[in-house]
């Protein structure tokens, strides 16, 4: 998985874990978070399927719905290619170039270097566009709108479209995902949750890696001991979900997909983590257009469930 080079140096946080019902209604906002969370190495638009060669990630490629006719519709050999999601109309991926010097960052808990220039890209009418001028370190689409955080330490809206581009608020955090009425930024230590315009900030504590929101509560990976957590959306009870050590995790009809860490297998449980059964050796999961996808040696492959 391609990310933004951090360097956490706060110390671990000690949770208390109160019981909490996990009972939850899981959006598509959700799993695109779970997803690119994932490397977003593929995604689907309108019967064509676009993936990432994911030995170089450097070229993007479309093809039709069976995988067949694919062509190369961007490549970079300087820059590797990373985080495709999809609005109705338009596929959009980051391309990011090493920084001949890393940019430091130290907010009040966490410490942090960028060691990429970011920048988003859109593939519509079969063409490229870049969206951003600014160095992108992460971005996030809700049904209305892009995100994306900066390195200029800005949270930035636009349309899918790319029109309309405003600084709703500055980045408290350089990681960024959405739910259905929410946006997310975060790292390390915090999670920081406004409205759409930046207004409403709350701040809550979880020492996470990977995050995703829905309606009613934030799944995360807990730099503790890697295991998936679900905390209220005010942060005040946390209920730990699957004790494993895991890597990443996507929903697929309606079941919980993780990574187990260390024998690299695919697990599929309930979504309280109950009934973990292992579906097959690999890494990955990204659950897209009925389909559970997961990398294996590098291979993108589909699971049958």
């Amino acid at each position: 998985v391609t990310t933004p080079s951090t360097e956490v140096t706060t110390p671990t946080v000690d949770v208390t874990i109160p019981s909490i019902d996990v009972s939850d209604s899981i959006s598509d906002a959700f799993i695109a978070s779970c997803n690119l969370n994932s490397g977003g190495y593929v995604n689907y638009l309108n019967g064509k399927y676009y993936y990432l060669d994911t030995e170089t990630r450097n070229s993007l490629f479309m093809s039709d719905s069976d995988g067949k006719n694919a062509v190369c519709i961007d490549n970079c050999t300087d820059a590797t290619l990373s985080h495709i999601t999809v609005s109705e109309t338009a596929v959009y991926y980051l391309k990011r170039t090493k920084l001949d010097t890393p940019l430091e960052f130290t907010d009040t808990s966490v410490a942090y270097s960028i060691v990429f220039e970011g920048q988003l890209r859109m593939f519509c009418d079969g063409k490229v566009t870049v969206l951003s001028e600014e160095n992108v370190v992460d971005y996030a689409l809700s049904r209305e709108y892009i995100f994306c955080t900066t390195a200029d330490r800005k949270v930035y809206r636009m349309k899918h479209d790319g029109t309309e581009k405003t600084a709703i608020t500055d980045s408290t955090y350089p990681n960024i995902c959405a739910s259905e009425n929410k946006l997310y930024t975060h790292m390390g230590e915090g999670v920081c949750s406004t409205d759409f315009d930046g207004e409403n900030r709350l701040i809550v504590r979880a020492y996470h890696f990977e995050l995703a929101a829905s309606e009613s509560a934030v799944y995360f990976i807990s730099a503790d001991d890697c295991s998936l957590n679900k905390m209220s959306l005010d942060g005040e009870t946390i209920h730990k979900v699957i004790s494993d050590p895991i890597r990443s995790f996507t929903v697929y009809n309606g079941r919980l997909v993780y990574e187990k860490m260390y024998t690299d297998e695919i697990v599929i449980a309930d979504m309280d983590g109950s009934n973990p059964k292992v579906v097959c050796p690999g890494a990955s999961p990204i659950a897209l257009n009925g389909y559970l996808f997961y990398l294996d040696n590098g291979v993108i492959r589909v699971a049958d469930i």
